[in-house]
This record gives C-alpha cells, sequence and structure tokens, in this order.
C-alpha cells in the first residue's frame, strides 16, 4: 500500500503514499501475502472484496483493481489468513520443479535453471491481455448476480413462487438461501499420509458423505509427551468436519491411490473440508 507519508506522520495522522500503489493498480500481483501484518491483511480484504482503501482521514473508493494474483510459499493454517483465502476464488497448488530425468531425457529444473532470458531488445507477446481479464470478470458477474437481486426475475414477471426446499447437511433449508461456507484445507505430502487418512478410523461415511469422526494430533505447549508425532505435520483436523468430494470412502481411497489397485497419484495432495455451515 506504500510508505508511510513524513508529512502527515509529523502532523499526527497515520497516512500512506499510495499513488503507485496497490490502491492505484489495475492488475496486481501479490507475492507471499500472508507473511504481511495483520493490519495489512485487513486492509487487503477491503481492497479485494469491496474496492475501497481507508488512508488516514480519506476512503478511496471504486479502485480501479481488475485481478489480483496472490503467491505463497505456504499453505496458510491460522485463522487471521483464512478470510483473505476466502477471497481468492481460483486456487492453484504448484509442486516444487522436478529434478528427475523424464522418458526423453530430460531434466525440468536443469531446463528452467538454464533457458534463456529474454533481454529488453525482445518483443515479449504476453499469453493473456488486460482486456481477457475485463472479459472473464464481467462473464464471472453475469453469472453470480449480487444476493439483492436474487428475485428479481420474478418479481419482474410479477410472480414469487415459493422457493423449493433442499437437504444440506443434514437439515432442511431453502433452495434460495444464501450459504457461507468456512473451508478448510488438508495437504496430504505423501502416500503415508493418505494411508494415515483413510485407514486409521479419521473418516466415517454416513448418509451425506464423509466426516471426520476424531481430531489429529498436533502437540501443544500442555502436552507432557513430546515424543508422540503429530499426525498431518502440524496440519488441524477436526471431529465433524465433513469432505467436500467425494462423498464415498471407496471413491477417496481410489483417488489417493491406497487401494489394491496401483494408481499413480501426485503429492502434495490437497483435500476441502467444510467446518461450518451458516445460511444467511
Amino acid at each position: 500500500f506504500g510508505p508511510m507519508s513524513l508529512k502527515d506522520l509529523e502532523k499526527g495522522r497515520l497516512k500512506r503514499n499510495v499513488t503507485p500503489m496497490l490502491p492505484y493498480a489495475a492488475l496486481a500481483f501479490l507475492d507471499e501475502a500472508f507473511k504481511a501484518q495483520a493490519s495489512l491483511l485487513s486492509c487487503l480484504l477491503s481492497t479485494l472484496n469491496e474496492r475501497c482503501f481507508k488512508n488516514g482521514d480519506q476512503m478511496l473508493k471504486e479502485l480501479p483493481l481488475v485481478t489480483a494474483i496472490v503467491a505463497s510459499n505456504e499453505v496458510p493454517c491460522d485463522a487471521g489468513a483464512g478470510a483473505l483465502v476466502d477471497r481468492l476464488l481460483i486456487r492453484v497448488f504448484v509442486d516444487y520443479v522436478d529434478n528427475q530425468d523424464d522418458a526423453e531425457g530430460n531434466n525440468p529444473q536443469n531446463d528452467v535453471m538454464n533457458s534463456k532470458f529474454v533481454s529488453h531488445d525482445e518483443k515479449v507477446e504476453p499469453v493473456v491481455s488486460f482486456a481477457d481479464f475485463k472479459a472473464f470478470r464481467g462473464m464471472v458477474r453475469g453469472l453470480m448476480p449480487h444476493p439483492a437481486n436474487k428475485f428479481a426475475a420474478d418479481e419482474s414477471a410479477g410472480k414469487r413462487e415459493v422457493p423449493a426446499m433442499l437437504r444440506l447437511n443434514g437439515a432442511q433449508v431453502r433452495s434460495d438461501t444464501w450459504v457461507r461456507r468456512l473451508e478448510q484445507q488438508l495437504v496430504l505430502f505423501s502416500k503415508d499420509d493418505a494411508e494415515k487418512l483413510c485407514k486409521e478410523n479419521f473418516l466415517k461415511e454416513d448418509a451425506d458423505g464423509l466426516v471426520v469422526i476424531k481430531d489429529a494430533f498436533v502437540p501443544t505447549d500442555a502436552d507432557e509427551d513430546l515424543s508422540k508425532k503429530t499426525d498431518f505435520r502440524y496440519q488441524p483436523l477436526k471431529k465433524n468436519w465433513r469432505l467436500r468430494e467425494p462423498k464415498k470412502l471407496h471413491e477417496l481411497k481410489e483417488q489417493l491411490g491406497v487401494t489394491e489397485t496401483e494408481r499413480k497419484v501426485t503429492y502434495p495432495y490437497i483435500l476441502s473440508f467444510a467446518s461450518e455451515t451458516e445460511t444467511v
């Protein structure tokens, strides 16, 4: 968001020099965003979601930001970063560059390290243009109307039908109900992690899918036995969390390659769980 303004600081005001920074950017790349302090993470929430930023006594509204790309070398597990993760609609896990030769004898890591860098004299052709980002944003807006307009089509036709009832996590809710899900991720770093999840009674299959029936062990300062190993590399896995997909235990085992039929699976493997469901 820019450095603090020294002139305003001398007058007892906290204000940033934001002119060449994020509040005036149309396309932003935020590297290691989760390492930012809590106050900056809070500012990012309003910038990404409402497109506004409070700079001292000045409120900047309707920021020109079209798309933001966030990169991180770690999967954020703390509650403070969870709200920011919710703002990232597309999440892609990028693994380490492979150092093993492929079938043709090429080494991906060597290819990257020895690749030729483009000089300033060479013309760079973008794969995706800014116009493409704007077109994609417009398409998404058309597919995701504002909640206030969810009855617009019926009211314009002079009718408002009674919504149907749906079953959601064992409860009956109206089909027009807006649902907010608090999502958690579990990263399986190896086949051993996958086998532990599937074979050590962490999951139970019920009518609505797969639910966690016991907490994963994560040691704390209060634990006396420090020799006991953590279950999933200090990642939380809590009772009553519900796995998004798949809904059957045998399907999960097939996806993770822990069945008798060997299936090649690329690790790390990320699973998404719903920790809580709230209708609004």
